[in-house]
């Protein structure tokens, strides 16, 4: 059966919170706060940290000055489960279940409910099961029982599994690697910040020696008489080749211009065809005077990865690498000294990856004396 998970720690992003004043038993019918200010009947707050066997959530019932009340759904007065201690935080969060559904494709709908659970908070994941489906996607939204309202959609979560190189299971690796304590002090946020920084890294290195990892399909561009500039594409980085035939014909190159030099080079009669970028534009001199098709590749930017699905595309497992890069900076957040490790770690991946790119195709590695070597 599909095991779907919503991760709490989500909702501590930008939450805030308050400070227990005191240690408090276990069947505490009230609790202090150091500051007040925040709280408001109908909040829900957690006590304790997402994971912690002692936490527990609870629906505000009054606040009095820095005096927190507590009731169930019903309104009934309910009271701490547990005992906590002085400086406990208490935080305010915005929604105190989790509802999972199901689709068949990987758009979202909330149409098929699997389940509505409430959130597991002496767990970093709230859990379900989905007993009726075997293929497909699940999803889930958090969820204020209160007010009814809901979280935005999570990703798609594909019941076959996440391979290897995506990034929910990049992420999964990443803090498998982490202890309980450093757990607490790394966001998912954190987490995908640093995966993308680490990913960028390792495109542009490669990039630098291998084109063909950032470049294109093949684009035909329309020319219209009387129109001398063009919209590129959204992720266009820069021009691999601009040409008058398509890639299986030997069709003539055509070469930039520097925008500055327009004026002398029109000034010159040249009637050649030359380009020129203006911001997200190709621009040409001499002016369009008839249709036409040109045909281009690019070296596209690095993509942003923010779903769990996407795929990390790097060559020959470079993946790993990735989590190497992650762990140096979580732990130059813990000031860790095993950060520097991780970093000469990253380093060298990264060298063996580029003499792999640089190796590929047309360009193996080859030693020998050259011919005009003087022995």
């Amino acid at each position: 059966m599909p095991i779907l998970k919503a991760d709490n720690r989500a909702l501590l992003t930008d939450a805030k919170y308050s400070y227990l004043t005191t240690n408090y038993a276990s069947g505490a019918s009230s609790v202090n706060v150091l500051n007040g200010t925040n709280y408001a009947a109908n909040d829900y707050v957690l006590i304790g940290n997402f994971g912690s066997p002692s936490a527990e959530i609870l629906k505000v019932k009054a606040v009095s000055t820095n005096t927190l009340t507590f009731k169930d759904e019903a309104g009934a007065d309910v009271n701490t489960t547990f005992a906590h201690a002085e400086s406990t935080r208490v935080y305010i969060i915005p929604y105190n279940q989790v509802k999972f559904y199901w689709t068949t494709t990987a758009t979202y709908a909330a149409t098929s409910l699997v389940s509505t659970e409430d959130i597991q908070e002496q767990d970093f994941f709230t859990i379900t099961e989905d007993t009726t489906n075997s293929t497909g996607y699940g999803w889930f939204v958090f969820y204020n029982q209160h007010t009814t309202e809901i979280s935005a959609n999570s990703n798609a979560i594909p019941y076959s599994g996440f391979g290897l190189t995506t990034v929910k299971t990049v992420i999964e690796d990443f803090f498998s690697l982490l202890n309980n304590k450093e757990l607490k002090l790394i966001s998912v946020r954190d987490a995908l910040a640093w995966l993308n920084e680490g990913y960028s890294i390792i495109r542009n290195d490669i990039n630098l020696i291998d084109t063909g990892w950032g470049a294109s399909d093949e684009v035909e561009l329309t020319l219209v008489s009387g129109t001398d500039e063009y919209d590129l594409e959204d992720d266009f980085s820069d021009f691999l080749y601009l040409r008058k035939s398509a890639s299986t014909d030997t069709g003539s190159q055509i070469y930039p211009i520097r925008f500055s030099d327009i004026p002398s080079y029109l000034q010159s009669n040249s009637q050649k065809l030359r380009y020129y970028l203006r911001g997200n534009k190709i621009g040409f001199v001499p002016s369009i005077t008839s249709a036409g098709t040109l045909y281009y590749r690019y070296k596209a930017k690095i993509t942003t990865l923010d779903s769990y699905d996407d795929t990390i595309d790097l060559p020959d497992n470079a993946h790993y690498a990735v989590k190497d890069f992650m762990l140096y900076r979580a732990y130059e957040k813990l000031t860790n000294p095993n950060s520097s490790v991780y970093h000469n770690n990253f380093k060298e991946y990264l060298s063996r990856i580029k003499v792999v790119s640089n190796s590929r195709d047309d360009f193996p590695d080859s030693w020998g004396i050259a011919s005009y070597a003087n022995v």
